[in-house]
């Protein structure tokens, strides 16, 4: 199982545009993500959020 690289969306303002690496640098609730896939296929994906 691996882990994906922890990415942020970028704009966030009205969540269109794309994603940039790394955390977001405001550790803004559900801006950074990181997914994997479990050994049967399953995709999860991390939100970072409780910061705000």
């Amino acid at each position: 199982m691996k882990v994906c690289a922890t990415r942020h969306k970028f704009p966030r303002a009205d969540w269109t545009g794309g994603w940039r690496p790394g955390p977001d640098p405001e550790q803004r609730d559900y801006a950074s993500i990181a997914d994997f896939a479990d050994p049967n296929g399953v995709t999860w994906v991390i939100h970072e959020i409780g910061h705000s």
